[in-house]
């Protein structure tokens, strides 16, 4: 299953968008959209449940997402992941992500934890020109 099966065009759409996705050394912002849908999809089955134990490529989709701080809350509403605003289905990971982070063995920077608390307006937009 892709990922946009999985979650409609919410997926390509927020990626375009999320400054957390922004070209990186050695990695285009395609590149990198296209390397965390294919690892997030390896996390749905075929009948679009999750599959357990997650796989090693969804965990490290996962990770990559925490450590660019996509899963920061949103600054306008902490309750609320930036996310949300951009990708409301995508949410889910922001939701879920103390969940997904001990299923993966890994403390995610999330809502406002970690890394996320000195940073939260990272994945809300990009800017033009990024």
């Amino acid at each position: 299953m892709t990922i946009d099966a999985a979650f409609g065009d919410a997926y390509s759409a927020w990626c375009a968008a999320a400054a957390c996705m922004a070209d990186q050394p050695g990695k285009t912002r395609a590149q990198r959209c296209e390397e965390t849908a294919n690892g997030l999809a390896t996390g749905v089955g075929p009948d679009g449940a999750p599959v357990f134990p997650l796989p090693d490529p969804f965990c490290a989709a996962f990770e990559g997402l925490s450590a660019s701080l996509c899963l920061c809350a949103s600054p306008e509403d902490p309750s609320t992941p930036a996310m949300a605003a951009l990708a409301p289905d995508l949410a889910v990971l922001a939701d879920n992500a103390g969940f997904l982070g001990q299923m993966c063995g890994t403390a995610p920077n999330t809502g406002t934890q970690g890394a996320c608390a000195q940073a939260p307006a990272q994945n809300a937009t990009t800017t033009e020109g990024e």
